[in-house]
């Protein structure tokens, strides 16, 4: 993986691009993005914090290797379903290992992790409420990261205005810039974050 951000890829690719070019800044950006979900899917699989945490590092050990293979265009499938089945496959493979040492140890251990795999393998993370918060979760993480890209005021213009749902003129009144200057920065932050996560967000 190479060490250098060229600033010149930046802004002709997206981060997924990048990733896909073993750029090592641009993986680090992916992990902050996704491993808080890959966690959060994990412990909705019924995993244990530390479990989860394991999970979601071996998740981006195997997105390391598969990320080339994923084509929306041929699947039909976005990124964070892809990454979803991923996590599934991890959760099933731990907890089916949990359940080779409790029959070989035999008892009530054996017959509660049969059921426990039985249960997993119904669990559905593709629920419309859970979705939704996924794509919060992941959408205010990505907005973090660039927060830094941007001088404050120009920041500020956008977050009050498209995250916080303020109006355009008080943004303006509060920071003392023109309304025409709070929308000119709130597009340039929303450029920056299609053209930085697209194919993520």
């Amino acid at each position: 993986m190479s060490g250098q951000y060229d600033d010149s890829l930046a802004t002709s690719l997206s981060l997924l691009q990048r990733v896909r070019t073993n750029d090592s800044l641009a993986w680090d950006r992916f992990a902050k993005l996704y491993s808080p979900l890959l966690h959060r899917w994990a412990i909705r699989f019924g995993l244990q914090d530390s479990d989860a945490s394991d999970i979601a590092q071996d998740v981006l050990l195997s997105i390391t290797t598969k990320i080339d293979r994923f084509d929306r265009s041929n699947s039909g499938q976005s990124l964070r379903a892809w990454m979803r089945t991923i996590v599934r496959n991890k959760c099933l493979d731990f907890a089916r290992a949990k359940q080779r040492h409790a029959v070989v140890a035999g008892g009530a251990d054996a017959q509660r992790m049969m059921s426990e795999v039985q249960a997993l393998e119904l669990v559905d993370l593709d629920c419309e409420l859970e979705e939704a918060a996924d794509e919060s979760q992941v959408v205010l993480a990505a907005v973090e990261m660039l927060k830094n890209d941007f001088e404050d005021h120009t920041w500020q213009a956008f977050y009050q205005t498209a995250i916080a749902g303020r109006k355009a003129s008080d943004v303006a009144a509060d920071l003392g810039i023109s309304v025409g200057s709070v929308y000119t920065a709130k597009s340039r932050v929303l450029s920056r974050l299609r053209t930085e996560f697209e194919g993520l967000l």
